[in-house]
Formats: C-alpha cells, sequence, structure tokens
C-alpha cells in the first residue's frame, strides 16, 4: 500500500494506483486519479473524515458512481461495482470537499476485488 501526502488541487489531480492512501487537510477541493486496472470488480472506499466534515465523490467516466450523503465527519466506507471495458476509462477520480477551517482526512481506496 502506498501513501499519497498532500493530494492535489480540483484543477489538476494527482494520479496514483489503487490501494492507496491519500490524505490531507485544510480547506478546500481535492481531485485524485487513481488507476483501477483492466480487472472489473467492487471498489471498496474507507475514509475518516475525523471530526471536521467533509464530502467524498467517486468519479467514473464523468459520473457520479459512490459519494457521502452530504458533509459527514467519522469513519465510513462506499463501495461500486468497476466494471473494465475496451474503450471506456481504467481510472476513477476522487473528489474531496473540505468547506470547513483546519479539516483533516483520509481514505483509502482498494483496487478491485
Amino acid at each position: 500500500m502506498s501513501e499519497c501526502q498532500n493530494a492535489s488541487d480540483a484543477n489538476n489531480p494527482n494520479v496514483i494506483n489503487c490501494d492507496a492512501v491519500v490524505t490531507s487537510g485544510g480547506k478546500g477541493v481535492t481531485r485524485t486519479k487513481h488507476v483501477l486496472g483492466s480487472k472489473s470488480g467492487l471498489v471498496k472506499v474507507q475514509y475518516d473524515m475525523q471530526n471536521i466534515p467533509d464530502q467524498i465523490r467517486i468519479l467514473y467516466d464523468n459520473e457520479n458512481v459512490a459519494s457521502t450523503d452530504g458533509l459527514v465527519s467519522g469513519e465510513g466506507n462506499l463501495e461500486w461495482k468497476y466494471e473494465a471495458k475496451a474503450g471506456k476509462p481504467d481510472f476513477c477520480i476522487v473528489e474531496m470537499s473540505a468547506p470547513g477551517e483546519h479539516t483533516v482526512w483520509d481514505y483509502l481506496l482498494n483496487c478491485p476485488i
């Protein structure tokens, strides 16, 4: 498992593999591109928003495939079915929205199983 500190801003997402922990903090929107590969399966995301509420959305092929129900705090899980197909993206984008000051969050996006 790898770790990506200080994920990028909304306009220039970092590109990392699945099975990676992403951590950050501070106010704003962070987008991270996760390479999923060529194997279809269930993608699981474990997140911890700590005490200050944040929102996580997972986008695949420009569609929202999983998200929290608005701003949430604490730990939680999301999952979605990834179907690897020719001509379709082999990655997803995780978008973290953190409107509060001094927010801290992390998540782990697992490879499809």
